[in-house]
C-alpha cells in the first residue's frame, strides 16, 4: 500500500527553504542599533536550521558604546529554543556582531500536523542591549520580535508487501513475512505493524521495526497456522511515524486457501513371496486414486495408481518381488478440498523369491501298469530334486522324483490304478537358500475301464471263428460238387 501526497507537497519536498532576510533599528540611549536575521519561511519537521543574527551600531550618538548582554530565539509554544548570555560591546560603526543561532525541529506538539500540511507558528527572538552615554549615563533596552514562520509536515511513502503461500493445510505452520519500504525522500523515525486474520500466531503478532531510511526497507515474519478450512485473508496494518511525530498508517494482505489435511494408514503383509500394500484414506475420498511409490536408490518411483473405494480402504498386490530390501509409500496428489499428503513409508525385506512349477503329461489316458511321460519346469531357473506326487483316489503318494537342470526336467512314472479312475499327478520342490519352494500345476490321467478291451478281444476271436466257418463251408460245398460229377 502506497501513502501519497499533492503536486504542491512534492514540490516542497526537493526545494531548497525560502529564506527571510528582516531588519530592525533599536534606539539604545541616542545610538541607533540595526538588528538583521535570516531564517528559513518554512520549517521542516526532523530537520536542523541556522538563524544568522547580525547586529550593527549604526549611530552612537552620545553613547561611548553599545553592549549586547542576551540574545534568544524561540518558536512559540514550543520547546525549541536557543539563548546565550553575553558581554559584546559595538564601539564603533564599524563593529558588527554576528550569532548564528541552531534550532532542531522537533517537538510532540508537531503530531498534531498531518502530513502533507504545515501550521504557523511564530519565531521569537529577543534581544538586551545596554549602552553608556559621555555623562556616565547607562541605558538598557529589551527588544524582542516575532518572526511568522510555518513548520511543515513531511510525507511518508510507503509499501506494504504481505508474502506467504497461497496454500496451507489446516493446523501446520507456515510462514507469513511482511515487508515495508520507505519509498519517499524522508525518514520514517519509529514504525511497527500488528498481524490479523483467523490465524495462531506463534509468540507476538506485533513488531516494533523501527527507523526506516529512504530506499531502505524492514521485514518480519510470523510463524502461524490455522484451523479454518476455507478461504482466509491475512492482513499486516503497519503504522509509521513522520518527523513531526505523525502517525501514518497503511495495511497489505494476503490470500491464502486452508485446505483440509487427509490422514493415510498404510501397511503391508508379506506371504508366499507376494506383497500385498493396503490401508485406509480418513476421511474417505470415495473412488479417488493414490499412488504407490517405490524408492530406488535416492528416487521415488511411482509403481501403481490404485483407487480408493466408500470406506476409504485401497490395497495392491506385487508378485515376484526381488531380493533385497523394498520401501514403499502411499501418496495422495490433492484436490480442491484437501491437500497433497504422503504415508509413513515401509520397509520390506525379501530374502527369497516366489517360485513357480509347470509340468505336462505324454498323455491324457493310459491302461492301468502304463508309463506316463512327465516333462516340466521351474522358474526362476534352478537345479534341485522335484518331487512327483500322485493321487488315485486314495490321497497324495510320491512315486518317485526327478532332477531339475538349470529349471528343466522330466521323468516317467508308473501308474497302478483301478480302472475307470482318475488319477491326479502334480510336482514340488522344497526351494533353497534364495528361492521359495513351490506347487505345480495339476495334470489328470484317466486309467481306461477292462470291460472295453475284453469286448475288443472277443470281437477279434468271433470274426476268427466266423472266418473259419464260412471257409469250411465253402470247401465242404466244393467237394460235394466235384462228387455229383463223378456220379
Amino acid at each position: 500500500m502506497l501513502l501519497a501526497a499533492s503536486t504542491m507537497q512534492l514540490n516542497l519536498l526537493h526545494a531548497k527553504p525560502y529564506i527571510i532576510n528582516r531588519q530592525f533599528s533599536i534606539d539604545v540611549g541616542t545610538a541607533v542599533v540595526k538588528v538583521e536575521v535570516s531564517y528559513p519561511q518554512i520549517f521542516t519537521a526532523g530537520n536542523s536550521y541556522n538563524i544568522n543574527v547580525s547586529i550593527q551600531a549604526l549611530d552612537l550618538g552620545k553613547e561611548k558604546y553599545v553592549e549586547i548582554r542576551y540574545l534568544s530565539v524561540e518558536l512559540e509554544g514550543t520547546s525549541i529554543g536557543f539563548s546565550h548570555a553575553m558581554v559584546e560591546k559595538l564601539a564603533s560603526t564599524s563593529n558588527t556582531l554576528k550569532v548564528t543561532v541552531p534550532l532542531k525541529i522537533v517537538d510532540p506538539i508537531f503530531r498534531e500536523i498531518k502530513e502533507g500540511e504545515k501550521a504557523s507558528y511564530n519565531l521569537g527572538m529577543l534581544i538586551k542591549l545596554y549602552s553608556e552615554g559621555e555623562n556616565e549615563e547607562e541605558s538598557v533596552v529589551e527588544y524582542f520580535a516575532n518572526l511568522p514562520v510555518y513548520v511543515y509536515s513531511p510525507p511518508l511513502y510507503f509499501d506494504v508487501d504481505v508474502l506467504g503461500p497461497s496454500e496451507a493445510v489446516e493446523n501446520e505452520n507456515f510462514t507469513v513475512t511482511v515487508i515495508v519500504r520507505n519509498i519517499g525522500n524522508y525518514s520514517i523515525i519509529n514504525s511497527g505493524l500488528a498481524l490479523y486474520g483467523p490465524i495462531d500466531v506463534y509468540g507476538t503478532n506485533k513488531v516494533i521495526l523501527g527507523a526506516i531510511s529512504p530506499g531502505k526497507e524492514k521485514k518480519a515474519a510470523f510463524i502461524v497456522s490455522s484451523s479454518k478450512k476455507d478461504e482466509i485473508i491475512i492482513s499486516a496494518n503497519v503504522w509509521a511515524l513522520n518527523a513531526a511525530e505523525y502517525n501514518c498508517t497503511a495495511r497489505g494482505s494476503i490470500t491464502v486457501n486452508i485446505k483440509g489435511k487427509l490422514k493415510i494408514e498404510f501397511y503391508a503383509n508379506e506371504s508366499n513371496g507376494q506383497l500385498k500394500l493396503y490401508g485406509w484414506v480418513s476421511p474417505s475420498r470415495p473412488y479417488a486414486s493414490l499412488t504407490i511409490q517405490e524408492k530406488r536408490g535416492t528416487e521415488w518411483t511411482p509403481i501403481a495408481t490404485v483407487s480408493i473405494d466408500t470406506t476409504g480402504y485401497f490395497e495392491y498386490v506385487i508378485k515376484n518381488l526381488k531380493l533385497g530390501e523394498h520401501v514403499y509409500r502411499a501418496v495422495w496428489a490433492g484436490d480442491e478440498e484437501y491437500a497433497p499428503v504422503q504415508s509413513k513409508s515401509i520397509s520390506v525385506y525379501v530374502d527369497k523369491v516366489p517360485s513357480t512349477i509347470i509340468i505336462s503329461a505324454s498323455g491324457t489316458s493310459i491302461s492301468n501298469g502304463e508309463h506316463v511321460e512327465l516333462k516340466g519346469s521351474i522358474n526362476p531357473p534352478v537345479s534341485a530334486t522335484v518331487h512327483i506326487f500322485v493321487d488315485c483316489g486314495d490321497g497324495w503318494t510320491s512315486p518317485g522324483y526327478a532332477e531339475a537342470s538349470n529349471g528343466t526336467f522330466s521323468t516317467s512314472i508308473t501308474i497302478n490304478a483301478p480302472p475307470g479312475s482318475t488319477c491326479k499327478i502334480k510336482a514340488a520342490w522344497l526351494g533353497n537358500a534364495n528361492t521359495l519352494g513351490s506347487e505345480s500345476n495339476i495334470v489328470e490321467i484317466k486309467i481306461e475301464k477292462a470291460g472295453i478291451l475284453w469286448a475288443n478281444v472277443a470281437a477279434w476271436v468271433v470274426g476268427g471263428v466266423a472266418v473259419l466257418v464260412i471257409g469250411w463251408l465253402v470247401v465242404k460245398h466244393v467237394r460235394s460238387k466235384r462228387v455229383q460229377v463223378r456220379s
